[in-house]
């Protein structure tokens, strides 16, 4: 079965395409990433256990899970919306985005090649070495990072700068959280066995989903936090939606069938609690305390501290390692050195946490405890560890092909092992990419929800033409903050991003004097509804359109026959109307 999946990924092309043939542009992108992120195989350029299968080998080009979504997408566009894409003109505020996909470049330049050990995909056996160098170092990775940051970017910023579309995706984002509820709720008690099931391997390790005597569920994710995090998203989109009055039940087209929106929000929320997303789940309650505080007070003040978070977090953790730690200071031979390295850890806890706090690692883990704790310490070691290699390359980092890893030999017949395991995205990012590329990532996806809280002003944050994109800028600050302890891309937070971007595009927005303005007259980009006539609220009908009063006649003409109603010039041979009385 698991030999079937590379093709499996691959048709998903032709079937996004038939997606744009048959439904309107913004709906195809939609099934395209919520439908594919949610169901499609957990296929990663790097085997994650032996029963895995490889990736399909497309030129030059794994198909993944993640790439084969965005590649789907601008195939569909390029055939069926060219106006719309060749119509596009970049604005100064997409240049971060545009820079943090060229920067590989810089990191290859900067770096030795990687050598044949280090080549996932054995160029050096399949083209030779000359293939193997500063530019197709650069190349390689930075058409990878193109195609999963930039093209979900670039496809925000054309079908999702309008109120109306980004409302749809809000929507069904949630739609796609309550269809994931049954399958949590089995994998919670039987383990997570659906991807299995489905697609023949397991898309993580079963042992990190283990919570008691019941289970994390993965589902179809990459990991049990994505999972969580979803969820998480989805219920504060469900709770802003209902209380600003955007929606108030799920129905059928025929309306027959009505959920309401609150009971979603319910179930969605003891969902996440029964899981085990605690972190989720506390962002999530994060977002939704920031979202009832902008009620009342200025959005610029409230986002300001959300999108600090994860900034003064990183710069704190970076500033806190002045001097070395020691970890590069001798060679490692064997796994179970556990003197040498439980002196090197004691060492590292007892520093300063962040270069701007005053407590120290120990005392922050002394206070969360359990099992918590123990993970937290098992993080802040392995980011001690690796800002102790990233300060050889602290600019444009190592380059990736796992160039920033510390070697430790277990067996002198097997390579070498990685003494690091890296779990957040940031530093990922600054191991990979340096100072540079970790403030181009932030600054591209943060420098578009400013924006949005600094233009729209409090009242249209609760208004229901602009609560989808108001909470779908807090998806994105919640998903960065989550990014400094765990690494669980999601395609659609970068959509989000580019359609927050489009919005603040248009610039400000007139803000109607009236507190009942209508949902299409507050949008940017719709019509001006009708002027309402008297009698309208009583059910009374409109009053007829005016006769038009008959021109004089012309000199030499005669007047029309009085009594008779003035008609109209006509052209030879049209069937005209009768008029009443004739």
């Amino acid at each position: 079965m698991k030999q079937i999946v590379p093709v499996g990924i691959a048709l998903w092309i032709p079937i996004v395409i038939f997606l744009f043939w048959k439904l309107p542009k913004h709906r195809a992108v939609i099934v395209a990433f919520v439908v594919g992120f949610m169901y499609l195989p957990g296929l990663l350029e790097k085997k994650i256990n032996a029963e895995a299968p490889n990736s399909f080998p497309f030129p030059f080009l794994p198909f993944t899970k993640q790439n084969i979504i965005c590649l789907s997408v601008l195939c569909g566009a390029v055939i069926f919306d060219q106006k719309r894409l060749f119509a596009f003109r970049p604005r100064w505020f997409d240049l971060p985005m545009v820079l943090w996909c060229l920067c590989p470049f810089l990191s290859a330049i900067f770096n030795d090649p990687p050598t044949r050990e280090q080549d996932p995909f054995d160029v050096y056996g399949k083209f030779g070495p000359i293939y193997i160098g500063p530019l197709y170092d650069g190349f390689s990775q930075a058409r990878i990072q193109t195609l999963n940051w930039g093209v979900p970017y670039l496809v925000g910023r054309l079908y999702f700068g309008d109120t109306r579309n980004m409302y749809e995706l809000v929507v069904a984002m949630i739609l796609g959280a309550i269809a994931y509820v049954p399958l949590c709720l089995f994998e919670w008690k039987m383990s997570p066995l659906l991807h299995t099931m489905v697609y023949g391997f397991p898309q993580h390790e079963p042992g990190q989903a283990q919570r008691g005597a019941n289970w994390r569920p993965v589902v179809f994710m990459e990991h049990g936090l994505a999972v969580g995090m979803w969820i998480a998203v989805s219920m504060l989109a469900a709770f802003w939606l209902w209380l600003t009055g955007t929606l108030k039940d799920l129905h059928t087209r025929s309306g027959e069938i009505r959920v309401p929106l609150m009971l979603v929000f319910f179930v969605l929320i003891g969902t996440s609690v029964l899981i085990g997303s605690g972190g989720a789940l506390m962002l999530g309650l994060a977002g939704l305390v920031a979202m009832l505080f902008m009620r009342r007070f200025s959005p610029r003040l409230v986002m300001a501290g959300v999108l600090m978070i994860a900034p003064l977090y990183m710069i704190g953790r970076v500033t806190s390692r002045s001097e070395s730690t020691g970890w590069l200071a001798r060679t490692y031979s064997r796994w179970d050195d556990e003197e040498e390295l439980k002196k090197l850890e004691d060492r590292a806890l007892g520093q300063r946490m962040l270069g701007w706090g005053w407590w120290s690692s120990r005392e922050l883990i002394d206070v969360i405890g359990g099992d918590r704790g123990g993970s937290f310490r098992f993080r802040l070691v392995n980011e001690d560890r690796l800002m102790d290699k990233v300060k050889d390359r602290v600019w444009f980092g190592w380059g990736g092909w796992e160039r920033d890893k510390i070697g430790v030999e277990e067996n002198p017949d097997d390579p070498l092992k990685n003494l690091v395991v890296a779990d957040a995205l940031w530093i990922i990012t600054l191991s990979n990419r340096g100072v540079v590329g970790l403030f181009l990532l932030y600054l591209a996806m943060l420098l578009p929800i400013a924006r949005f809280a600094w233009i729209y002003p409090r009242q249209l944050w609760s208004h229901p033409a602009f609560a989808p994109a108001a909470v779908a800028s807090v998806f994105v600050a919640l998903w960065m903050v989550d990014n400094v302890s765990n690494n669980m891309f999601n395609p659609l937070f970068v959509v989000i991003t580019g359609g927050i971007a489009g919005l603040t595009a248009t610039g400000r927005p007139q803000v109607l004097p009236s507190a009942t303005a209508s949902a299409q007259q507050m949008a940017p980009q719709a019509r001006p509804m009708p002027q309402p006539y008297p009698g309208r609220r009583l059910g009374v009908a409109p009053p007829p359109p005016p006769v038009p009063a008959p021109e004089p006649p012309r000199p030499g003409e005669a007047p029309p026959p009085q009594g008779s109603p003035h008609v109209a010039p006509r052209k030879p041979g049209l069937l005209r109307r009768r008029l009443p009385g004739q």
